[in-house]
């Protein structure tokens, strides 16, 4: 009986599985900071004080930024070190989803007011 794993050596499915987490923890991350910043704009806090929830929706950013660069650093080692080549349509979503909190990081700084 074949397994996913067959003919994969471990270093390269703890590598492929790392990557995956990463990629999935920055769409996760990038998804609630987004919610998060919804739901301040919708339901505005107290004038003097800061929102509780802008303080979650820009920790979750920077958890995604983070994690994003690691699934963009991961990316071009895991499809190096496997012998059975990912998808390409897996490494382009993990290329999107590195990039995505980046690209609202400039985004943010060049429209901020």
């Amino acid at each position: 009986m074949l397994s996913a794993t067959d003919g994969e050596e471990r270093a390269s499915t703890a590598l492929t599985v790392a990557w995956m987490l990463t990629m999935m923890a920055t769409m996760f991350a990038e998804l609630v900071a987004v919610a998060a910043y919804a739901a301040m704009l919708y339901y505005p806090g107290p004038v003097d004080k800061p929102h509780p929830l802008g303080l979650l929706s820009n920790t979750l950013f920077f958890v995604a930024i983070l994690s994003g660069l690691l699934c963009l650093a991961l990316t071009p080692l895991a499809y190096r070190i496997r012998r059975q080549k990912p998808p390409t349509m897996i490494i382009m979503a993990a290329v999107v989803a590195g990039a995505l909190p980046l690209i609202v990081l400039v985004g943010r700084g060049l429209f901020r007011s």
